[in-house]
């Protein structure tokens, strides 16, 4: 009887169970790269539109910033001009809820270039006119 119990009590020792572990599979360079670019073009103004607009902190920094935008015209300017069309065609919100959130909020963008509209008016149909003029689409 003695035997029996220790030969189970060996025989429970040797058997292991194992948890099937996923694994999780690495992007080719060429996806890596790719997913680097989208996300330049997604964070494009992110450092302006993250904080409220704010005339004072904001009004000539980004009006500099959208001349050296609109200056572009090869490179990746479609792609910026794709999102910035995007960000201009976007529906205003009443509530555009939490200033920072990511993936950025494009309605909270609109909003937020409306803003700076507002104090520059002579940027919106510059900046439309740039996107008509670069956008691939």
């Amino acid at each position: 009887m003695q035997d029996e119990s220790a030969q189970r009590a060996t025989i429970d020792l040797d058997r292991v169970d194992r948890r099937t572990v996923a694994t999780w599979t690495n992007p080719t360079l060429g996806e890596h790269v790719q997913q680097a670019l989208e996300k330049r073009v997604q964070r494009v103004a992110w450092n302006f539109f993250k904080h409220p607009y704010d005339t004072d902190r904001h009004r000539q920094p980004f009006a500099r910033f959208l001349a050296a935008l609109t200056a572009g015209r090869r490179g990746h300017s479609g792609e910026m001009a794709r999102r910035f069309g995007l960000i201009l065609d976007a529906p205003m919100r009443a509530d555009p809820g939490p200033v920072r959130v990511w993936p950025p909020s494009l309605s909270q963008n609109h909003q937020w270039l409306s803003a700076f509209f507002a104090d520059e008016p002579d940027w919106k149909p510059k900046l439309r006119s740039w996107i008509a003029e670069v956008r691939p689409d």
